[in-house]
């Protein structure tokens, strides 16, 4: 996390990982690796609507961080 030059992306870093790994994984999977849902659905042995489900709980609670922080 040290690499990371801006200090927004460093916090914003900081929060996904502390965010629970069951919501965290399948969003870094889509922004990062620009997975599809099909994908990581596939991936994690799950529906899509359930990565769906976690993807939006994920930016939910950073949202919330953000806010909060």
């Amino acid at each position: 996390m040290d690499n990371i030059a801006d200090p927004r992306a460093r916090d914003l870093m900081s929060i996904i990982r502390q965010i629970p790994v069951q919501f965290s994984v399948p969003l870094m999977m889509r922004s990062t690796l620009n997975m599809s849902m099909p994908d990581i659905a596939a991936f994690l042995g799950i529906s899509k609507q359930a990565v769906d489900q976690k993807i939006s709980k994920a930016i939910d609670i950073v949202k919330e961080s953000l806010l909060d922080g």
